[in-house]
């Protein structure tokens, strides 16, 4: 059996004595070592992922707010190199491990960059990666980041009367549609005339599709949209010269 001296907290100057079975302390030994390990293992993968990051500035500035997928889980980078920051500035970093992201070109003193410049940049690597495609689904995330939330919000602030000139500049230039609901019915009214010019009219079925799109049930629609009187009219005009009927006897 061993002994263990410790504080009263009725009396700092009594001491009590605990006796402690040589097997418990084995066993808390034992788990502090594994805790420990446990610790290490997570540093050297999370620096591992920071070499392998393929972010523009990733070894410099990771987002706090950035992850990566990787064997199904989710890991934290940003997160992650921000800790180290703050254990290096309170001065409690491993040595060892402060030299290693040293060298692997991590600055300690960042300045965060502009949250509009990063999500624009991943704008322009979804364009790239899409053939030119700028319509992000809403739900849509690059580099961990909500790139489809970010552009709902940018054509809100449009909406809105809002949003900056010169950045609303830079996303026309890259190709950005404001009224993406516009630009669906432009696409569903071309696949129409596709139709019609290979069938030689435009009634088509509810349910036939063009090109993988329900061209009959948005057809059907804009019989239901004309017949409550909510159809713009110069929609409806582009229909009727196309020869669309309205209503079938």
């Amino acid at each position: 059996m061993k002994s263990v001296e410790t504080d009263d907290d009725d009396d700092v100057n009594s001491n009590i004595k605990i006796n402690v079975n040589d097997d418990v302390v084995v066993v808390m030994e034992d788990n502090r070592q594994q805790i420990q390990s446990n610790y290490t293992d997570n540093w050297n993968e999370m620096y591992d992922l920071l070499l392998k990051c393929s972010h523009h500035e990733c070894h410099r500035n990771v987002p706090t707010d950035y992850y990566i997928i990787e064997d199904g889980g989710r890991k934290n980078l940003g997160q992650w190199l921000n800790c180290q920051r703050q254990l290096e500035t309170q001065g409690t970093l491993d040595t060892r491990k402060e030299k290693l992201l040293t060298n692997a070109g991590v600055i300690w003193e960042v300045v965060p960059p502009k949250q509009w410049e990063r999500m624009f940049t991943l704008l322009e690597k979804y364009k790239h990666s899409n053939n030119g495609d700028c319509n992000v689904p809403r739900n849509y995330k690059e580099d961990g980041l909500n790139l489809g939330t970010w552009l709902s919000k940018q054509r809100l602030a449009k909406k809105e009367g809002i949003i900056d000139p010169v950045e609303q500049m830079r996303l026309e230039k890259l190709g950005i549609v404001w009224n993406t609901f516009s630009q669906q019915w432009d696409e569903k009214y071309y696949l129409l005339l596709q139709y019609k010019q290979r069938e030689g009219n435009c009634r088509v079925p509810q349910k036939h599709r063009e090109n993988n799109e329900n061209l009959g049930a948005w057809l059907n629609k804009q019989r239901q949209i004309k017949k409550k009187g909510k159809l713009d009219d110069k929609r409806l005009r582009k229909l009727e010269d196309i020869g669309v009927i309205w209503s079938f006897i």
